[in-house]
């Protein structure tokens, strides 16, 4: 039975907001204060530019499939179904990843607040973490309701003080645009990209939203509008209110230090922790769907186990591998602009495939979008791909990396193999 469409507008534009202006709003704050300048800020308008096309390609996808959308179907549909196979595998892995790195930064996080766990492994602490989201999911917890509204005061609370502090007091930097160069604009672009994916749920959830012909494609543009400007904003207020010579390992501690606010910074800490958790477990839990879904349409062995639920409805041998994935990309570096990167690049990668299929999509004898446009997104998304790979070399962890997304990508041809076979 389909399901009703009950998403209103304006509560799919908050969908958007709410998802994609997560933990990365705080995650995202050092790398760009360890720059030379403070006006690299901009740098998450130009990583909103480049994505621009690739978000009207997936609405009018997105509008083309309002019920059973995706970019796994997408590819599948209007390519090959190894080549949906490809856009539902990256995405997961990078999404993934994207659960590791938060991990990692919610346990660094912690053990500045508390030192005595600093001579616990920080792998270890990442183990816990992760281990924790496993069991409240295949326990059932869910975080909604109540919790919600919780998550998201604590986003906006931090936004909301930043820039009152900011318009009250006055900035302590200045905006100098003058040391931004290539080099600094490779390091960060990436991070800019990260912090603004997430608008791809409406993909996910097209069936639900009302009139999705007429909606969806001014739904995800407004939403990810509105998301590019408020992080923006904030990075522009954190940049300009933080001491030059004080950067902080914990950038809002930085700035309640330096306007003598230091009984806010518990708080601080508070609603960081929050909406990492919030993030983490979010995706978690939404993620492990994806493999499940790739599972059920023959493109991996073993789909008996990784398709098998709970007693809650949870697919947990799912669950456990797509924990398993983030566990070892941040066994393999815990670096936070590193695991960025590699997020990037497999959710870059679906969305390249997702491009792909825009490119190649028809509505009987007509195209579904112009020519100019899906080619921008093709090219918008090989762009960040090679520059994200780029960067994943010169760290020196390219194999590892790739090897992640390359196991899934042998399993599916395996499959493929065994199920020419049966057929022969």
């Amino acid at each position: 039975m389909q399901a009703k469409r009950t998403v209103s507008f304006s509560v799919a534009v908050l969908i958007i907001i709410n998802l994609v202006v997560g933990s990365g709003i705080f995650i995202n704050l050092i790398p760009f204060l360890e720059q030379e300048s403070s006006g690299n800020f901009l740098i998450y308008l130009l990583g909103g530019l480049i994505q621009l096309p690739v978000v009207i390609t997936l609405a009018r996808l997105a509008s083309k499939h309002p019920d059973n959308g995706g970019l796994y179907v997408y590819a599948k549909t209007y390519i090959s179904p190894f080549v949906g196979f490809l856009a539902g595998w990256t995405y997961f892995v990078g999404k993934s990843v994207s659960v590791g790195l938060m991990a990692h930064i919610f346990m660094s996080v912690l053990q500045s607040f508390f030192p005595s766990l600093q001579a616990v492994p920080h792998l270890a602490l990442d183990i816990s973490f992760l281990a924790t989201l496993f069991l409240a999911n295949v326990s059932g917890i869910v975080i909604q309701g109540n919790a919600q509204k919780v998550l998201i005061l604590t986003k906006v609370i931090p936004v909301v003080a930043v820039l009152a502090l900011l318009v009250w007091e006055g900035p302590v930097r200045t905006i100098d645009f003058s040391a931004v160069d290539l080099g600094d604009i490779g390091e960060l672009l990436p991070i800019a990209v990260f912090a603004t994916v997430g608008f791809e749920v409406m993909c996910t959830i097209a069936h639900m939203v009302r009139e999705p012909k007429k909606n969806l494609m001014p739904i995800m543009v407004t939403g990810f509008g509105i998301v590019v400007a408020l992080i923006t904003i904030f990075q522009m207020g954190v940049n300009l209110l933080t001491p030059t010579a004080e950067v902080y390992s914990f950038p809002l501690g930085s700035i309640a230090h330096a306007y003598d606010l230091h009984a806010l910074v518990p708080y601080a800490y508070i609603c960081v922790y929050l909406s990492i958790i919030g993030g983490a477990f979010s995706i978690f839990t939404t993620n492990c769907w994806n493999l499940y879904t790739l599972a059920q349409n023959d493109h991996l062995p073993g789909k008996h186990y990784l398709m098998k639920l709970n007693s809650h409805h949870v697919p947990w041998v799912s669950l456990l591998f797509e924990a398993a994935i983030a566990l070892g990309a941040v066994s393999m570096m815990q670096q936070q602009v590193s695991l960025q990167r590699m997020a990037v690049f497999g959710m870059v990668l679906s969305f390249l495939c997702a491009a792909v299929a825009g490119l190649l999509a028809r509505s009987g004898r007509k195209r579904l979008m112009t020519p100019i446009v899906a080619g921008a997104a093709l090219l918008s998304c090989t762009g960040i791909s090679l520059w994200t790979l780029r960067g994943i070399y010169e760290v020196g962890v390219s194999v590892p990396y790739l090897g992640i997304y390359c196991v899934g990508i042998v399993l599916a041809l395996w499959q493929m193999y065994r199920k020419q076979g049966k057929a022969a």
